[in-house]
C-alpha cells in the first residue's frame, strides 16, 4: 500500500473524509461538476484533539484570524485558501510535544531553505490546479472527456514527479513527499498513467498531402508517412499489434478510432490510483497551512514585528512572552504594539487590571492566539515564547446577545463558568475578561473568590481581568491561593496606556480621564445642549 503524504502528524493518517472525497473525485472524473463539495470534504477534519473549539474559537475570533493572516500569494497570483480546513485545524492543535515539534521542523526548514520553499509553492500550485479541474470539469469534459481525463493525469503526474525531484534531500517531515512520490512512481499503475500521458502528447507524426476544393472542403488526403512514438510502452507487445493494424487500415484509407482502447485504460488507471488522488489533495491542504503561516510571518516582519517557533518547557518559571502582539490588529492601519509578559509559575493565575481602552482585552486575545498558533506547531505572534503543552482552552472575552437567552448577563456568565468546570481537562488555558461584571461588587466578589479557589487545583494557565480594583488590592494583600500573580496596564506620563504590562494592581480605572479625552464631561455636554437649544 502506498503511504499517505501526511505533513501534520507523526503517524501518517487521513485527515479528510476520503470516502466522500473519493466519491466526489469519481463523479468529477466522469465529467460532473462538484464545485465546493470537494473543499468541504477536505475540511471535514478527523482530528482527535481534546481541544473543543466551542469553548474558545468564537471569543478569540479564530475565523477572523484565518481571514486576516491566512493569505497566500505565489508568483503574484492570489490563491483562495480553504478557510474551513484552516479554522478546524488551528482549533484542534496536537497535545503531543513530539507532534508539535514535527510541524515546527517543517516550518523551520521551509524558512531556512529557499529552494525547498520554492518547490513547495510549485507543488502547491500544481495541486491547486488539479483540485480546480476536479471541482469544475465544465466545458472541457463535455467536449472531450478523454482529453480532460488525461489532463488530470498530466497534472497528477507533474505533482508526483515534483515530489520525487525536489524533496529527496529534505530533513524534516517534508521528506515524506519524496518517499510517497517514489512509491507511487514504482507502481505499475503510475507507469501506465505516465505512458498514457506520453502517448497522448506524442501519439503519432503524420506527413500528408491535402487537396482542398474551391468550396473549402477537403477533396483528397494522401498519407505519405506515419511515424509512431516507438519509445512509448503502448507501441510494444499488444499495443504494437494494434498500431500495425492502425497503419494497415490507414493505408487503405480507413480511419480507426483507438480512443475506446485508451479510454478503457484511463478508467482502469483511475480506479487503481483513486486513493492516491485523494491523498494528493489532502496534501494540498497541509501545504496550505504551512505556506499561509510563512506568508503571515513575512507580512508581520514587513510591519517590523517578529514571529517565532515557541519552546515548550516546564519548570522554567512559567509562561514567558516577549514581543507579543495581537495578529488581529495587523491590518488596522498601524502595526500593533508588541509587549512582554512573564508568569512566575507554570500553573499561575494572573489577575489583570487597568483602565478601559488600555489594551487588556487585546492582550488577552493575543495570549490565546499565541498559544493556539504555537501549539499548532506554527510560527506564532511573538518574538520569543515559552509555553506549556495544554489540553484545551476556555475563553470568555465578549458578550454574545441572543433572543433565546432567558438569563441576564450574570446568569449567562455563570452558565459558561459551570460549563468550563464541567469540561476542562487540566492543564488548560483559561481567559476570563471582566469576570462577574454583570452584578454588583459585593456579590461579584463572592463568585470571583469561588472561581479562583476552584481553578487553583486544576493547575491552569489562567488570565482574569477585572475592574473591581478594591477587591484586587485586597487579594494582592491577602492572596487566597499560592499561584496568584498581579499585572496592571502601564500608564505613560500623559496618563495614557503604553500597551505594556507591569506587576501590581491598578489604583484607578481612569474613567474620568477617558471621559475628558472623549469630550464626555458635564461642562462640554452642557455646552452642546445649550447650542442645540439656541439653534431651535
Amino acid at each position: 500500500m502506498i503511504p499517505i503524504p501526511d505533513l501534520l502528524h507523526l503517524d501518517a493518517r487521513e485527515t479528510a473524509d476520503t470516502r466522500i472525497l473519493s466519491e466526489l473525485l469519481g463523479l468529477a472524473f466522469g465529467g460532473r461538476d462538484t464545485d465546493l463539495a470537494i473543499e468541504r470534504a477536505l475540511a471535514s477534519s478527523r482530528e482527535t484533539s481534546p481541544w473543543q473549539a466551542d469553548f474558545f474559537a468564537r471569543d478569540l475570533f479564530v475565523e477572523e484570524l484565518v481571514q486576516e493572516v491566512c493569505r497566500l500569494s505565489i508568483g503574484g497570483k492570489q490563491y483562495a485558501v480553504n478557510r474551513a480546513f484552516l479554522v478546524r485545524t488551528l482549533s484542534a492543535p496536537p497535545v503531543d510535544l513530539a507532534e508539535i515539534q514535527f510541524r515546527q521542523a517543517i516550518c523551520r526548514e521551509l524558512t531556512q531553505n529557499a529552494d525547498l520553499r520554492s518547490a513547495a509553492e510549485t507543488l502547491y500550485t500544481t495541486l491547486y490546479d488539479l483540485m480546480n479541474m476536479f471541482k469544475v470539469p465544465g466545458r472541457q469534459a463535455r467536449l472531450d472527456i478523454e482529453a480532460f481525463r488525461v489532463d488530470l493525469f498530466r497534472l497528477a503526474k507533474g505533482a508526483i514527479d515534483d515530489m520525487v525531484h525536489h524533496f529527496a534531500e529534505a530533513n524534516s517531515g517534508l521528506r515524506r513527499l519524496y518517499d510517497v512520490g517514489r512509491r507511487i512512481q514504482e507502481s505499475e499503475d503510475y507507469r501506465v498513467m505516465a505512458a498514457l500521458v506520453d502517448y497522448t502528447d506524442h501519439r503519432v507524426t503524420l506527413n500528408v498531402d491535402l487537396q482542398v476544393g474551391a468550396s473549402g472542403r477537403l477533396r483528397n488526403l494522401k498519407l505519405n508517412r506515419l511515424q509512431a512514438n516507438d519509445g512509448n510502452r503502448f507501441f510494444r507487445s499488444g499495443w504494437a499489434q494494434r498500431w500495425d493494424k492502425l497503419r494497415y487500415l490507414f493505408s487503405y484509407g480507413v480511419r480507426l478510432r483507438d480512443e475506446d482502447i485508451v479510454g478503457r485504460l484511463v478508467n482502469a488507471v483511475f480506479e487503481q490510483l483513486g486513493p492516491s488522488f485523494s491523498h494528493l489533495l489532502q496534501m494540498l491542504s497541509h501545504l496550505e497551512l504551512y505556506l499561509t503561516n510563512l506568508s503571515f510571518k513575512q507580512r508581520a516582519e514587513a510591519a517590523g514585528l517578529s514571529l517565532c517557533l515557541a519552546s515548550f518547557e516546564t519548570g522554567e518559571g512559567g509562561l514567558a512572552l516577549d514581543g507579543l502582539f495581537n495578529p488581529l490588529l495587523l491590518s488596522h492601519g498601524r502595526p500593533p504594539v508588541p509587549c512582554r509578559f512573564q508568569a512566575s509559575k507554570d500553573d499561575g493565575i494572573t489577575l489583570l487590571t487597568g483602565p478601559n481602552s488600555g489594551g487588556k482585552t487585546r492582550f488577552l486575545q493575543a495570549v490565546g492566539l499565541c498559544q493556539l498558533l504555537a501549539q499548532g506547531g506554527l510560527f506564532t505572534c511573538a518574538q520569543q515564547a515559552r509555553l506549556s503543552v495544554l489540553q484545551g482552552m476556555f475563553v470568555s472575552l465578549i458578550e454574545h446577545e441572543a433572543v433565546e437567552h432567558a438569563e441576564g448577563r450574570l446568569g449567562r456568565e455563570l452558565e459558561r463558568i459551570r460549563t468550563m468546570f464541567d469540561a476542562m481537562q487540566p492543564p488548560s488555558m483559561v481567559i476570563l475578561d471582566e469576570l462577574c461584571s454583570g452584578t454588583n461588587p459585593s456579590e461579584a466578589t463572592e463568585v470571583f473568590s469561588m472561581v479562583l479557589k476552584l481553578l487553583s487545583p486544576l493547575t491552569p494557565v489562567a488570565f482574569i481581568s477585572t475592574h473591581f480594583l478594591d477587591y484586587a488590592q485586597q487579594l494582592e494583600a491577602e492572596p487566597p491561593i499560592d499561584n496568584l500573580d498581579f499585572v496592571q496596564v502601564e500608564m505613560g506620563p500623559d496618563q495614557r496606556s503604553t500597551y505594556q504590562f507591569v506587576p501590581g494592581v491598578a489604583t484607578s480605572s481612569m474613567a474620568t480621564a477617558m471621559a475628558e479625552r472623549m469630550g464626555v464631561t458635564f461642562s462640554e455636554l452642557s455646552q452642546v445642549l445649550a447650542r442645540r437649544m439656541e439653534g431651535s
